[in-house]
């Protein structure tokens, strides 16, 4: 076995709004390749690039895009069904009675098929985004505006 010790740089940031502290590390394993670790409470994410240009990997994170980022940090879904737009919609149309939960009763399914059509269950139904990939999102904006501060 062969052991090295590498050198590694950890970020912290506080007083980031709607978030707990922040804590980044990155490992530049040499231009162009690294990898980051984010911390925020009790959730983590990591992911290593090694085709980053001629940039390091703090440079190279802020570059990308934030939908880009999350999809490589996280493998959670990004999208759930809306509930609540759904029942809008049907109050909206002036049904009585609104799908539950699951839309696979024989109400609601001739409901959901009056409001968004026979191809609702493909991918029809209104969307919104998880709050999972939500936090995440807002872990990475905060994470690229404390990398850019920390350049200055």
């Amino acid at each position: 076995m062969k052991a090295i010790k590498t050198a590694v740089t950890k970020y912290r940031l506080t007083e980031v709004e709607r978030l707990d502290p922040i804590e980044i590390i990155v490992e530049n394993y040499k231009i162009g390749q690294g990898k980051i670790i984010i911390t925020c409470w009790d959730k983590s994410w990591v992911y290593s690039w090694f085709g980053m240009g001629e940039n390091n990997l703090e440079t190279f994170f802020q570059q990308c895009d934030n939908c880009y980022l999350a999809g490589k940090l996280s493998s959670s879904k990004q999208y759930e069904i809306d509930w609540d737009k759904i029942g809008e919609d049907c109050i909206n149309a002036g049904f009585d009675e609104v799908p539950e939960g699951d839309g696979y009763s024989k109400e609601s399914t001739d409901i959901l098929t009056k409001l968004y059509g026979e191809d609702w269950q493909i991918g029809g139904l209104p969307q919104k985004v998880t709050s999972e990939y939500d936090y995440l999102l807002r872990v990475i904006k905060a994470t690229k505006e404390g990398l850019r501060i920390l350049a200055e």
